[in-house]
C-alpha cells in the first residue's frame, strides 16, 4: 500500500479525521502527526461518541495502530498529559503514541511571549504559545523533549538563554507582571516529561526503518492556506501545513510521500480568527460570542433559510450550527463563506493534491442557492490565480450556480442516490480533482467511496 498525506484543502477544520479514520480501517497501521500543536482541533468518533483530539493522532482509537507525534509538532507537555488523561477516559489505551525527543516544547516564557504580541492579537492566534515555540526554535534557542532529560542545572541555563535571547522576563516587568522562575519552570517540566518518559523515542529512526515495512498516514493540522509561507499571509499558522511539511516534520525523504490526498467541505468554506475571508456569510465581529442555538431557534432558522429569505449573516449561522462550525479546540465560532474554486486549484498544485474528499455535503442541503467563486477581480482587471499576499484585494466573481437539494443527503452511501444538486456539487470539484470520497454525515458508514480503495 502506498504512503499517503492527508492535507486540509482550505483552513482547517475540513474533517480530516474521518478520512484518516477510512485508511485505518483499510489496514494501516502507522499515523505520524507532523506539524502544529494544541491550537488544532481534530474530532473523531468512538464507539458513537464525539473525541475531539489536539495533538495526539486522531486514530488513536483504534488497536494496534502506532500514533507518532513527529519532531516537526510542538508540544505543552501539561496540556498533552491531559489530553491522554482524556483519551483514557473514553476508554482507549495509549501505548501505541509515540513522542518525538525532538518535538519542540511550549514553556511559559513562548506563552507569555503570545500574551505580549500585539501582532499574535490581531491575527486571533490561539494565545497557546504555538507561533513563538516555532520563533524560540528558529532562533536555535528553543527547547525539546530530550533536553528535560537531562541535569536540572542545564536545562535551567536553556530557559535561561530562551529568556535572555528574546527579553521575556524583561517584557513582563515594564508590563507590570512578575518575571518567570526558570529553576522552578524547569523542575515542573522535568516532572512531566518523566511522566510522558515511556511515550518519548527517537521517532526520525523509528520510522524509516518502517519504510517500506508498513504503510504510514502522514496527518497534517490546519490547513493550506494557513501555510506558514504559502497561506494568506499574515494570518497564517507558524508551521508548514503543505504536504511539503512532511519530511521536515517527520525527518523522512519526501520520496516517501506516494499520494496526497486533499480534504474539503464540499458546499462552503470556514477559517476562525482574522483575515481575510472573500464570500463570507456574515462578518468576523458579527460572530463574536455566537452560541449554538436551541432546537426550537434552530427550525425556525432553517425554515427561513429554506425560505429564500435568510440574509447573508443568517445562511451562515444556519451553515455554522448545522454544520457543528465551533472549534474543537477553542470552541470559537468559525467565519462561514461561500465556495472558492481559485482556492482549491491552488493547493492542489501547491500540495500536489492526487484525489479530494469532500466533506458535510449535507450540511448545505437545504440552502436554496450554493454560489461558487471562479475568480477574482483587482484594480479593474480579472484574475483567476490565487496569490495569497494579494487575497485581502480580491473582489470575488460567483461565475457558477447550484440549485439546493432541498432534501436531505445525510447518510447516503451510493452515488446514484444523491439528489441531482448534490451531484452538481460533486463535478465542480471534480473538474478541478478527482473526488474520491463524499461524505454525507460524520459517522464513518456515511461516506460515498467514488473509486475503489487504491492498494
Amino acid at each position: 500500500m502506498k504512503n499517503v498525506a492527508v492535507i486540509g484543502a482550505q483552513w482547517g477544520d475540513e474533517g480530516k479525521g474521518k478520512i484518516i479514520d477510512y485508511f485505518v480501517d483499510h489496514g494501516y497501521k502507522i499515523v505520524a502527526r507532523y506539524n502544529g500543536g494544541p491550537n488544532a482541533g481534530h474530532t473523531t468518533y468512538y464507539h458513537g461518541k464525539k473525541l475531539i483530539l489536539h495533538v495526539i493522532p486522531s486514530a488513536i482509537s483504534h488497536r494496534g495502530v502506532t500514533c507518532v507525534i513527529g519532531n516537526g509538532v510542538v508540544i505543552d507537555p501539561s496540556l498533552l498529559l491531559d489530553e491522554i488523561s482524556h483519551v483514557r477516559s473514553a476508554g482507549i489505551g495509549t501505548d501505541r503514541l509515540v513522542i518525538s525527543d525532538s518535538a519542540k516544547v511550549i514553556t511559559p516564557y513562548e506563552k507569555a511571549m503570545e500574551r505580549l504580541s500585539p501582532a499574535a492579537r490581531e491575527i486571533g492566534t490561539t494565545g497557546r504559545g504555538i507561533g513563538p515555540a516555532y520563533m524560540t526554535n528558529a532562533a536555535r534557542v528553543g527547547v525539546f523533549v530530550s533536553d528535560f532529560y537531562r541535569p536540572a542545572g542545564d536545562i535551567q541555563r536553556l530557559l535561561k538563554n530562551l529568556d535572555e535571547e528574546f527579553m521575556v522576563s524583561e517584557r513582563l516587568e515594564r508590563a507590570g507582571e512578575p518575571p518567570i522562575d526558570s529553576a522552578k519552570v524547569a523542575e515542573d517540566y522535568a516532572a512531566l516529561f518523566r511522566e510522558l518518559n515511556p511515550h518519548v523515542r527517537d521517532t526520525v529512526h523509528y520510522l524509516n526503518r518502517e519504510l517500506g515495512r508498513s504503510p504510514m498516514l502522514f496527518e497534517g493540522a490546519q490547513g493550506t492556506f494557513l501555510d506558514l509561507d504559502l497561506g494568506t499571509r499574515p494570518y497564517v499558522t507558524s508551521s508548514r501545513t503543505i504536504s511539503g511539511g512532511v519530511a521536515t516534520g517527520l525527518g523522512i525523504p519526501s520520496s516517501a510521500v506516494n499520494e496526497v490526498v486533499g480534504v474539503m467541505k464540499a458546499g462552503y468554506l470556514t477559517r476562525v480568527g482574522g483575515g481575510p475571508l472573500l464570500g463570507e456569510l456574515g462578518t468576523e465581529q458579527s460572530i463574536k460570542g455566537d452560541k449554538r442555538l436551541t432546537p426550537a431557534e434552530f427550525e425556525r432558522l432553517r425554515e427561513k433559510v429554506m425560505s429564500g429569505n435568510a440574509n447573508d449573516a443568517e445562511v451562515g449561522k444556519y451553515h455554522r450550527d448545522e454544520g457543528d462550525e465551533f472549534g474543537a479546540s477553542t470552541g470559537r465560532p468559525r467565519r462561514v463563506a461561500w465556495p472558492d474554486v481559485p482556492l482549491i486549484k491552488y493547493a492542489s498544485m501547491v500540495n500536489g493534491i492526487d484525489w479530494l474528499a469532500l466533506t458535510k455535503i449535507d450540511v448545505s442541503d437545504f440552502v436554496p442557492e450554493i454560489p461558487f467563486i471562479t475568480g477574482y477581480e483587482m484594480d479593474g482587471r480579472d484574475v483567476e490565480e490565487f496569490r495569497g499576499v494579494d487575497y485581502g484585494n480580491y473582489t470575488p466573481v460567483f461565475g457558477r450556480r447550484v440549485r439546493g437539494s432541498m432534501k436531505t443527503t445525510r447518510g447516503v452511501q451510493n452515488y446514484a442516490d444523491l439528489s441531482e444538486s448534490a451531484k452538481e456539487i460533486v463535478n465542480v470539484w471534480n473538474d478541478v480533482v478527482p473526488v474520491g470520497i463524499v461524505s454525507t454525515g460524520p459517522e464513518s458508514h456515511e461516506t460515498i467511496f467514488m473509486q475503489p480503495f487504491s492498494e
